[in-house]
């Protein structure tokens, strides 16, 4: 655990921030995560493509270039 109070809450589950460890999880699931410590914290995304119909995976494809613009 980081000590500050970071974390991830996915379903219901509150998932600690801890340094040096990894979190996967669906995030098509109802998630929220906070960081009331006084330093700043990094978050890579990964994204897992997911087998979906057509219009949804072009709108997926859409919202992951445009969050990754600079």
């Amino acid at each position: 655990d980081c000590g500050d109070g970071s974390a991830l809450l996915v379903a219901g589950d509150v998932v600690p921030y801890e340094d040096g460890r990894s979190i996967m999880f669906d995030d098509t699931v109802r998630h929220a995560a906070w960081n009331p410590g006084d330093r700043s914290r990094v978050t890579l995304f990964c994204e897992i493509e997911r087998p979906l119909p057509p219009v949804l995976r072009w709108r997926n494809r859409f919202v992951q270039s445009v969050i990754s613009l600079d």
